[in-house]
This record gives C-alpha cells, structure tokens and sequence, in this order.
C-alpha cells in the first residue's frame, strides 16, 4: 500500500517523482467530468468529524492541480470532499472525476475510509476509531481483519478499539440467553 500526502504537485506514483501538467492529465485520468451540482455528498457516508476550511482554501488557490474527484456511478462521492468545497468555493462548474461503481452505501463508506485512511489530510485515530465501531456494531458482516485493512492500522489496535463493543455484545448475548 502507497501512503502520500498530497502537497499539490502532481506525482507519478509508479516513477516516484514529479512530473508536469501534460503527463498529470494523463495520470489524472481526465476523460470525465460532472457538473459540481450534479455530485451528490452524503454526509451519513463521510468518515470525518468535521472538514479543515484551511484546507479548502489551499486547494481553492491551486486547483489546476488537483487530482479527480472520486464518485460512484450515481454522482455521490466516495473521495474529496475538500477537493469538491474548493471548485465549488471558485464557483468551477465543471469538474474531473474519477467514477468508481459501488453496490452499495457499506461499500461506498468503505471507499472512503480506505481513501481518507491512506492518503491526504488522514483520518485522526479518533475518527478511525468511531469507524471501526461503526462498521463493526452495525452488522456490516466485516471482520477485524477487514475493518483493520480498510483503517490502515494493526490488528491489535482494532482489537483494542473495538474491546469494549465486544464486551457489550458478550454480555447482550448472556442476557437474552439467561
């Protein structure tokens, strides 16, 4: 797994180096595009406490350099929603995307969490944290071991994260038995 941060400059993550705008159109992808309203943002499927309005303000100041936004085949985003505030904050009508198809909102979430995980302004522990509750409590069938994956971060700190909702459901269980 690649682990960057995005320091506005377009990178060749295979080459491991900078590269222009011309090859950043290729890398980028850049066939497709969505009008800015057209992206639909689904607040119950953003990992984040909060967004960074510092952050908007960097990308807004440098948007020629900005990769795609990531969406699913029904316009809602999956990754950049600071990308996304930013064109909107330029009032850019149109923008690149990238289109990923998900099967469904668990996915779309998962997505998201491995993008906000790995790259860009990271999720805090804090937030990984509230996720791997969620994703684990809410019956999403996923495994530790997933949940883990999908946070980039141990075994063990998933275990530790997700101790108390173990003993929770050990001792549901014990009652609805007794």
């Amino acid at each position: 797994m690649v682990t960057h941060t995005f320091d506005y400059y377009p990178v060749d993550y295979q080459k491991r180096s900078r590269c222009n705008m011309s090859e950043f159109t290729l890398l980028a992808g850049g066939d497709e595009y969505r009008q800015t309203n057209q992206i639909k943002f689904r607040e119950d499927l953003y990992p984040r406490f909060k967004h960074d309005p510092g952050l908007v303000q960097k990308y807004a100041e440098n948007l020629e350099l900005l990769p795609p936004v990531e969406i699913n085949q029904h316009n809602e985003l999956i990754d950049g929603f600071h990308r996304l505030t930013a064109y909107k904050t330029n009032e850019v009508e149109r923008i690149p995307v990238e289109v990923t198809e998900t099967r469904s909102d668990i996915e779309l979430l998962r997505l998201a969490i491995r993008a906000n995980s790995s790259h860009g302004w990271q999720l805090t522990s804090s937030e990984k944290k509230s996720v791997a509750v969620r994703l684990y409590a809410a019956g999403t069938g996923l495994d530790k071991k997933e949940i883990a994956q999908d946070l980039a971060v141990s075994d063990k700190t998933i275990q530790r994260c997700l101790f108390d909702i173990d003993k929770q459901l050990r001792e549901e269980r014990k009652r609805q038995i007794f």
